[in-house]
């Protein structure tokens, strides 16, 4: 799968349920990057790491906002069923505690992205 930055790509968007859904991008945040693949924004961020004579680091994913249709199937209008919307969505891998919601994943992401929801929802239960 090619990762990139593009709008209108399909992605993952957790839920503050920690429920995913098939979500589609209308915005990405830090500008400049529509289009752009991860290894060649990765690249970027590595060649700057270079000249400053800094550590090379994964770079953070950006923001975005999503659209998703509803799965509450009463959320019905004349245009068949209802979309929903989310603004300033974070990469779940990327959050203290990943996968805790209101975030997103690249769909081939989604099997380990939820077992980490899960186990984060089990570990916030048990406390």
């Amino acid at each position: 799968m090619e990762r990139a930055f593009k709008i209108g790509c399909s992605l993952i968007f957790f839920d503050s349920h920690r429920v995913p859904h098939e979500a589609i991008v209308t915005n990405w945040f830090h500008g400049g990057l529509d289009g752009e693949t991860v290894a060649s924004v990765q690249q970027k961020h590595d060649d700057f790491a270079d000249k400053a004579g800094r550590p090379k680091t994964p770079m953070s994913m950006p923001c975005c906002n999503v659209v998703w249709v509803s799965t509450d199937t009463t959320k019905h209008d004349n245009y068949g069923r209802q979309i929903e919307r989310q603004s300033s969505c974070q990469y779940g891998g990327q959050m203290y505690v990943p996968y805790t919601g209101m975030c997103w994943c690249w769909p081939d992401e989604l099997e380990e992205a939820t077992k980490l929801a899960a186990k984060a929802f089990a570990e916030a239960v048990a406390k």
